[in-house]
């Protein structure tokens, strides 16, 4: 009996997180495959095959217990090494398993029942009668196989279960193995084959070039496979094209990579693949109906993440439920398309590229309005993540612009897709960050740009056209247009993402009815009548409205403009409640006019303070972000409850100190505050506190270390905005929570002070 087919010497060096193969590799000429048993195995030179041993095991034992199985794959495009795992399984076991034999049915091509034919007569010397049907040929060469005992047979890439349904044998001594993109055979058991773990595709990688190469540039090597996908059949193609470019540096080699190089479509002649990686994909494209290949190219534009699929459902929600879920099977049952969780979905990075270059067949001239109609789509239904794709630099496609310049007012209109879906998506903020007529709409697009070469001056114009008054702002931009899809998406982004932290580092983000909107007002009226801040007394509504008519408020600064601004709300709504004076709270007054201060005055003023501050950041989310509220890390436990502490001061020129924290609140309560006096802080590692029992906190939604000292005498520091304290607190939760997800960049100070310049 020949020895047992002889693998390559591998000197494993595990190193790091991921275990990997460097190291010598030796390789060793497979063995012959045994005499006497029929059989018609292709060829393998695979150098290596790896990651494998456990699917294979699985895939023996099913096979003894059933009369077939079907191997498919989860993920699992071409490529994922289907073919390569019945062929290696066939050579492993023909000798132990198969005495039989073993038969090799090709699923394209040559008709599957004549290929049977022509086997069983060169290998088992059977010849039926011509005059029989095709069936009656094919099931008196399964009847008359010799010799005894079980035999494999293997159908490889089969498209249809029709096309061999004709010629399954019947005797449980034949075990039939399936290699099919397809994932829903009733009659066959399924074997998900997945990519390879890194540590395999590493392992593949050496195997190719070499373990000295590979442990020069390791963490490259590592990038490398992740590029790929861990995908078998790219990184034997990148392993053979690396074999031939001996001096191509690994970094070089993924500067080069996309599905359109030349290491992911050459094919070696040796491979077992009969493709490369595109024109594997292309089989499971072409199957596709025109709905299906509409929705792949859509995905390809979400970033290489697990899809939400209501986000999906919410763009087409003009299209039937039950349609747009067979248009989502129709990619899963190809292996396009791959289901990670209920749910949830995600696609290769390769397939990914490939639907993204899917784009480009459309129409090459049309190339920039196909995708950003289609990013559109996403924008409008789901900003945040619109906004990720790009935060995250996800946005840059596999579809670059070459030897094209597309005319100003071309790239003006895709300003104008772009900013029109943005409008849409990010829903009432979209009059605080973008420029719009009186009538709500997008200004037009300028005709004089027509056929007119892309320079700085149009594209500024654009910029100031669709966004910002402000052109020094533009100026910082950067304006140099770049060949790229994503440029516009980017570049309007990076507008709105700018506008909006300026509005929340100057804070003049209008909140009508609120205590937010009040402080404000308050400071507008100390600028119009000239007092000297600080003050806490009340001031006549006459006096505020005959200064108004004389000053030039054109020629104030933007945050006194605002100030400005709610103040004449402020005014025309105490004018309706028939009021004389603007006047701060009761207990804002007591607090901050009285000379000796009580413990339960402090107490009192706190908690109103605080109360504001949690029910005008409320309304502030309501007004202008509701559409984000879910991705908010303090906003979404909303409606919630602040708990705290309250230290009184030790002497008259001391201060209070509180410390407090979140808790969150069932759905439908208020929002509200529990303070009680004490001596001692709040903190993070001691809850036992007795105002705290019975009480749940949740540690993991401390900000900042929860503590707000306020000082209680007129004679605090200006920029410590004590005169100010909702609009401090509510703009650093507002700042830290947009922060978080990448939608505002500066330099945000907690105290502040609108600018009160003298005109």
């Amino acid at each position: 009996m020949p020895e047992e087919e002889s693998k390559p010497e591998i000197q494993m060096n595990f190193e790091g997180p991921v275990g990997t193969a460097i190291g010598k590799i030796v390789h060793q000429p497979p063995k012959p495959l045994p005499v006497g048993i029929p059989q018609n195995l292709p060829r393998t030179d695979a150098k290596e095959f790896v990651g494998r041993d456990e699917v294979m095991e699985r895939l023996h034992e099913q096979l003894q217990r059933t009369e077939r199985v079907a191997i498919t794959s989860v993920t699992g495009m071409g490529g994922i090494g289907k073919t390569e795992l019945a062929l290696q399984y066939a050579r492993r076991f023909l000798e132990k398993a198969y005495p039989g034999g073993a038969c090799w049915l090709e699923g394209r091509g040559v008709d599957v029942a004549v290929q049977f034919l022509s086997f069983a007569k060169s290998r088992l010397d059977l010849n039926p009668s011509e005059e029989w049907n095709l069936k009656e040929r094919v099931d008196y060469c399964w009847q008359h196989w010799k010799p005894e005992g079980k035999v494999l047979v293997v159908f490889d890439d089969v498209q249809e279960y029709e096309t061999i349904e004709g010629v399954l044998p019947s005797d449980g001594r034949f075990k039939v193995l399936v290699t099919t993109r397809k994932q829903k055979w009733a009659s066959f058991q399924r074997l998900e084959l997945q990519v390879l773990t890194a540590e395999a595709a590493l392992e593949l990688l050496v195997s190719f070039v070499g373990g000295e190469r590979i442990e020069r540039e390791l963490e490259t090597a590592k990038a490398l496979c992740a590029d790929v996908g861990y995908l078998p059949l790219a990184l034997e193609l990148v392993g053979r094209y690396l074999d031939k470019k001996r001096a191509l540096s690994l970094l070089k080699m993924r500067e080069r990579l996309g599905l359109e190089h030349r290491s992911l479509q050459d094919r070696s002649a040796e491979m077992t693949a009969k493709q490369g990686v595109a024109a594997a994909f292309e089989l499971s494209w072409q199957e596709l109906t025109e709905e299906e290949k509409e929705l792949g190219r859509l995905l390809s534009l979400f970033a290489p993440a697990p899809i939400t699929w209501s986000w999906v459902e919410t763009i087409h929600s003009e299209v039937d439920e039950e349609d747009l879920e067979d248009w989502q099977e129709g990619l899963v049952g190809l292996s396009l398309l791959q289901r990670v969780e209920e749910g949830r979905y995600q696609l290769h990075p390769l397939i990914r590229q490939f639907f993204q270059l899917k784009f480009l067949e459309l129409d090459k001239t049309k190339l920039l309005e196909n995708v950003a109609y289609e990013f559109a789509k996403i924008v409008k239904t789901n900003p945040f993540y619109a906004f990720n794709v790009l935060n995250n630099s996800m946005s840059y496609w596999s579809f670059e612009i070459y030897n094209f310049e597309p005319d100003a007012m071309r790239i003006e209109n895709l300003f104008r897709v772009a900013m029109e879906s943005c409008s849409v998506g990010i829903g009432c903020l979209s009059k605080l960050v973008m420029r719009l007529n009186e009538d709500g709409n997008l200004p037009g697009i300028d005709v004089e740009f027509f056929d007119t070469k892309i320079d700085e001056t149009n594209l500024r114009k654009c910029l100031i056209t669709f966004n910002f008054d402000n052109p020094d702002i533009v100026d910082r931009l950067g304006l140099y247009y770049q060949p790229q899809v994503s440029w516009v998406w980017q570049k309007n982004f990076q507008i709105i993402t700018k506008k909006l932290s300026t509005l929340v580092i100057e804070r003049r983000i209008p909140v009508s009815e609120s205590y937010l909107s009040f402080e404000a007002a308050w400071h507008g009226a100390l600028y119009v009548t000239g007092i000297r801040s600080p003050n806490f007394q009340p001031i006549r509504i006459d006096e505020i409205e005959s200064r108004l008519d004389k000053l030039e408020i054109s020629k104030a600064s933007k945050m006194i403009q605002f100030c400005i601004s709610q103040l004449e709300d402020q005014l025309n709504k105490s004018r309706s409640q028939d009021e004389t004076y603007l006047t701060l709270p009761s207990t804002f007054r007591s607090f901050c006019e009285t000379d000796i201060v009580s413990p339960e005055m402090v107490l009192e003023y706190v908690e109103d303070v605080y109360q504001k501050a949690i029910d005008s950041y409320q309304q502030l989310l309501d007004t202008w972000f509701s559409y984000l509220v879910a991705e908010l890390q303090l906003a979404s436990i909303l409606p919630a409850k602040i708990v705290g502490v309250v230290t009184p001061p030790k002497h008259k020129r001391g201060s209070v100190s509180i410390s407090w924290c979140w808790v969150s609140l069932p759905k439908g309560s208020k929002n509200s505050v529990d303070f009680e006096l004490g001596d001692q802080r709040l903190l993070r590692e001691d809850y036992r506190l007795p105002h705290l029992s019975k009480k749940i906190v949740q540690d993991r939604l401390h900000l900042r270390d929860c503590s707000e000292p306020i000082h209680p005498y007129i004679h605090m520091r200006e920029d410590s905005l004590g005169w100010y304290p909702v609009t401090k607190m509510v703009y650093r939760w507002l700042w830290h929570d947009l922060e978080r997800i990448g939608w505002v960049t500066g330099d945000f100070k907690d105290y502040f002070s609108w600018k009160s310049r003298v005109m």
